[in-house]
């Protein structure tokens, strides 16, 4: 498991939510915890499982075991 995550920008620093970062550079860390999987989603473009967002809320880890659904994307109906 992961202990924490730091996010940098591209100048090393803190990650402000928000600040631009070049793709493909490295952007953080995991830090001692253990290991798992990481993934990041333009804002909005995700609908979370109710679960999910309920345990964000309070320092609740929630169990995701592989091919666990998180959600669904939310699909932009104007674009086709």
């Amino acid at each position: 498991m992961v202990g924490s995550y730091a996010v940098y920008g591209d100048d090393g620093s803190n990650c402000l939510n928000g600040q631009a970062v070049t793709k493909g550079s490295v952007h953080g860390e995991f830090r001692f915890g253990g290991s798992t999987v990481l993934t990041l989603f333009e804002p909005g473009k995700i609908e979370f499982d109710e679960d999910l967002v309920k345990n964000s809320k309070h320092p609740i880890e929630t169990l995701l075991k592989v091919n666990t659904r998180v959600g669904e994307v939310k699909i932009d109906v104007k674009r086709f």
